[in-house]
């Protein structure tokens, strides 16, 4: 009904999964999300979708703002509202950021990265608008960069409303929890699969000084080929959380301290979305690289440029929320696509060059 639906979602081995979500009715999609409802009103929540992606588990949630419920084997997003409310929230949070930080912040930004940092460059393109925490846009070179859900390089205190780099917040963990380390790579040496090897230093000294720790991938609840999920977040397996000690704020020393990003449960600053939106209204295009557009935080620049009539272009792999809205739809991976881009347009200015030259 308008207003709100009732989900039973069936997992399999006597789990059943009863879930209220607030929407503006459930239709069928098709693909891997069998059911989506749209909401772009009302209480700020995007869309419900209720996603079956293998190994025998399902994800009913609401994109954009909240996730409701995500339920089986999938991954759980960290709730604002509990990680404020619950220090247990807390301690498995940064608990497991502990681990997935040397991995997350020694990433490097790939060839599509450095593409688009040169469209920057030479002119074509004015601005990145980014759900991505992890600032690869601009350690490719990209300066003009609207971060809608933050970044992870600092933390923010809840209280006093200061922020602190999140390396100094790294090394306050270290020294509040000097076994933590010990204790996960115990439990990573029962497990018999691909070692990954952290460097010392970078995420912690083990109480032996050995020079160097060994992690195994099972370590991490994440697919089978990468360590550490986008956000940086990487769950341990077997561990305690009860004994992992949170540092409180450095400045004020009582306020919760939460990564400088958008949980699901906190809305994007309005004067960033509307900084954004300027942004495009004053653009002669849109090129939306690497997204679904499923949800509606990112769909809306989307709905913007067609409101324009601003030429819209898509580079993607898979099919996106904005297919039916753009004029130009490439399928493929931007690493690939968007180097021949760049050099087909410096090759053009080449061309043009010799031309007037002549």
């Amino acid at each position: 009904s308008v207003g709100g639906v009732v989900a039973v979602v069936w997992l399999g081995g006597g789990v059943v999964c009863l879930c209220w979500m607030w929407c503006g009715g459930v239709g069928v999609w098709g693909g891997e999300c069998l059911w989506w409802g749209g909401l772009e009103g009302g209480v700020g929540w995007e869309c419900v979708c209720v996603w079956v992606c293998g190994g025998g588990w399902v994800c009913v949630c609401v994109c954009g703002c909240v996730c409701v419920c995500v339920v089986g084997r999938g991954h759980r997003p960290t709730q604002h509202q509990a990680f404020v409310s619950d220090p247990a929230v807390r301690q498995r949070y940064w608990g497991r950021n502990m681990l997935g930080w040397q991995t997350f912040s020694q990433v490097e930004p790939n060839e599509g990265h450095s593409a688009i940092a040169e469209l920057e460059r030479s002119g074509h393109a004015s601005c990145v608008i980014t759900q991505n925490v992890d600032r690869l846009h601009q350690r490719a070179g990209s300066k003009s960069v609207v971060e809608l859900h933050g970044h992870n390089y600092s933390v923010i205190c809840l209280s006093c409303k200061r922020e602190e780099d999140r390396h100094l917040f790294q090394q306050r963990l270290m020294e509040g929890n000097p076994t933590w380390v010990d204790e996960a790579l115990a439990q990573a040496r029962g497990q018999d699969v691909r070692p990954t090897v952290l460097q010392r230093g970078s995420l912690a000294q083990t109480s032996t000084g050995e020079d160097r720790i060994v992690l195994s991938p099972n370590f991490f609840a994440s697919t089978a080929d990468k360590a550490t999920r986008p956000d940086g977040d990487a769950e341990t397996q077997g561990m305690d959380y009860t004994k992992f000690v949170v540092p409180s704020c450095r400045y004020c020393g009582s306020g919760v301290v939460q990564p400088n990003v958008v949980f699901f449960g906190q809305n994007v600053e309005t004067s960033k979305v509307e900084y954004a939106k300027q942004r495009v209204r004053e653009s002669t295009g849109i090129l939306a690289v690497g997204t679904s557009l499923m949800v509606y935080s990112a769909y809306r620049f989307i709905v913007l440029a067609k409101e324009m009539k601003l030429p819209i272009a898509i580079l993607n792999v898979g099919p996106t929320r904005g297919d039916a809205d753009a004029q130009i739809k490439v399928e493929g991976l931007s690493s690939d696509i968007l180097p021949h881009l760049v050099q087909t347009i410096h090759d053009h200015r080449y061309r043009s060059v010799v031309e007037r030259g002549k």
